[in-house]
C-alpha cells in the first residue's frame, strides 16, 4: 500500500499541474464538415450503387401506372418500417420502377426478400448515379 500511494501521486501530479482546459467549437466544425460534404458532392461523378428493379412498363399510361406503384411501394415501406424508397425512371420506351439506393448487394437483397411476394420478377442490379441525385436534399 505504501508503494501504490507514491505511484498514484507521481502519475496524478503532472496532470493536475500541467493539465489544460480544451474547448471545442462543435458548431463551427459541423458547419465546415457539411460544407465540405456539399462541395464534394458537386464534384464527384457517378458512383455505383445497387438498386432493385421492380417492374418495367410501356405503352399508354405507363407513366401514371409506374407512379401508382411507386406510391404503393413507399406506403408499404413506411408502414412496415423498411428503410427504402421507390422511384420511377423513364428509359425510352419504358417507365421503370426501382427501389434504392443501396451500398451493398446484401442490403438490396434484404429489401428484395420483403417485397418478392408482391413482385415476383423483381431483381437486384447495379446502377450508376450522381452523388447529388442520392443526396439531393442535402446538397442543395
Amino acid at each position: 500500500m505504501k508503494k501504490v500511494f507514491p505511484l498514484f501521486i507521481a502519475l496524478l501530479l503532472p496532470i493536475l499541474l500541467y493539465g489544460q482546459n480544451v474547448q471545442y467549437h462543435v458548431e463551427e466544425s459541423v458547419q465546415n464538415t457539411e460544407q465540405k460534404y456539399k462541395d464534394a458532392c458537386r464534384y464527384v461523378g457517378k458512383v455505383e450503387v445497387y438498386v432493385i428493379q421492380v417492374l418495367s412498363l410501356s405503352g399508354e399510361n405507363s407513366g401514371s401506372k409506374a407512379q401508382e406503384k411507386v406510391t404503393s411501394l413507399n406506403n408499404y415501406f413506411s408502414a412496415n418500417g423498411i428503410q427504402a424508397e421507390a422511384y420511377s425512371v423513364f428509359a425510352e420506351p419504358n417507365h421503370k420502377v426501382k427501389v434504392g439506393y443501396f451500398n451493398t448487394r446484401h442490403e438490396a437483397y434484404s429489401v428484395l426478400m420483403k417485397i418478392d411476394h408482391q413482385y415476383a420478377g423483381a431483381f437486384v442490379t447495379k446502377d450508376k448515379v450522381r452523388v447529388s441525385e442520392i443526396h439531393e436534399e442535402k446538397v442543395d
